[in-house]
């Protein structure tokens, strides 16, 4: 046996001549059978081959990373989307109460809902309140939200408005609602705020006042309108 290089001859039978490539391609090496073992013509195309073998394995490898990288990022997007969906669209009035003001009706109250920020996160309680008018769904109100709401004129309604806490040393979810008494007159406008108390172990509820235009004016401007409050913002009055 001789070597020429990286090139192996081994003496066959005569006349063949078996000349083997110290190089792979793939799982198995070039042998190439002829008279003299040709270092320039076979082990040089066996290096070509390998590259080009190495080459196609390492295209084939991106092509599916990137499949994977464009799979991962749609899956995310969707991800983003829902989280925004939910975050930027909790504020929604329910045009099916009977107290909300139909089509063509002249006679009607104002009504502006605002919920403000608050200086820390308070957990379950910044999910969106639920507000009820004697007992029938009005509206849910995402923090840091105000809407507009028209209703018909009513000398006496009860509003409940609910929100979900975490109470007692185990932090437990639970449902609190409180009631409040508002009564709301055809051509007046009002504007109510909805704010946090922290009860500690006794869990989080909200409160809901009245509030002059000047107060409103000043807490808006650290809101966002919704709904019809987009088209007669609290700062235009």
């Amino acid at each position: 046996m001789s070597f020429q290089g990286d090139c192996i001859t081994a003496h066959l039978p005569q006349p063949a001549l078996r000349c083997q490539c110290a190089g792979e391609v793939g799982d198995e090496a070039l042998v190439f059978d002829k008279t003299e073992c040709d270092y320039q013509a076979h082990c040089r195309a066996l290096r070509r081959t390998a590259a080009g073998t190495r080459e196609e394995r390492g295209f084939q490898m991106l092509k599916t990373r990137n499949s994977i990288y464009k799979y991962l990022i749609v899956l995310i997007s969707a991800g983003l989307a829902s989280c925004s969906s939910w975050s930027w669209n909790g504020t929604k009035v329910n045009g099916g109460n009977p107290l909300v003001r139909a089509e063509g009706e002249t006679q009607f109250a104002t009504v502006y809902f605002l919920r403000p920020l608050t200086e820390r996160a308070m957990g379950f309680s910044d999910n969106p309140l639920t507000i009820a008018l004697d007992d029938n769904k009005l509206l849910t109100l995402e923090k840091g939200d105000y809407t507009l709401v028209y209703l018909r004129p009513r000398v006496r309604t009860t509003m409940t408005v609910e929100n979900v806490t975490e109470v007692g040393p185990d932090w437990r979810t639970k449902k609190m609602a409180k009631n409040y008494e508002f009564g709301f007159t055809a051509g007046e406008t009002y504007f109510i705020v909805l704010e946090p108390v922290d009860g500690e172990f006794r869990g989080v509820y909200f409160t809901a006042r009245d509030i002059d235009l000047f107060t409103a004016k000043q807490l808006a401007q650290q809101l966002r309108p919704t709904g019809e409050a987009r088209k007669t913002p609290i700062g235009s009055l």
